[in-house]
């Protein structure tokens, strides 16, 4: 497999145009991940409703098209999911990614020819890790 064949349309069109690439007006909830390596950077906020349930989700970042791809879909992906639901979306994504199963959304699982490239994954999972790290703040 090319290094060309990673880069799928949607991911193309993601990272050029994310629909999500916005701070959240007011208080949210935020989650910041970086990754030291290649310098990816990627802060995650959420606004969530009184039962827990994702209402608004947007992001703020610098790095490179799979990162960027990877939290727009993200954003899109867990709106309207409660907390444990964006959470076991993000590990089947991750899981997917180890070579495990497709997850059901067709556009996240257009990040599945990263499996053969380590370093290429850190990038795509890197939002799902700043997630996470939001959704925490949310517990607490």
């Amino acid at each position: 497999m090319s290094q060309g064949t990673i880069y799928q349309s949607v991911i193309l069109e993601r990272s050029r145009s994310p629909r999500y690439r916005r701070p959240l007006a007011g208080w949210a909830n935020q989650g910041l991940c970086r990754n030291p390596l290649c310098g990816d950077e990627v802060t995650v906020e959420l606004r969530c409703d009184g039962t827990g349930r994702i209402e608004e989700a947007g992001f703020v970042a610098e790095g490179c098209a799979i990162m960027l791809a990877s939290a727009d879909l993200m954003a899109e992906s867990v709106m309207g999911l409660a907390a444990d639901q964006a959470r076991s979306l993000g590990s089947a994504f991750g899981a997917m990614l180890e070579g495990g199963a497709p997850v059901a959304n067709r556009h996240l699982a257009s990040f599945a020819p990263l499996r053969d490239y380590q370093a290429r994954r850190q990038c795509a999972t890197l939002p799902w890790q700043a997630l996470g790290a939001a959704l925490s703040k949310g517990d607490q």
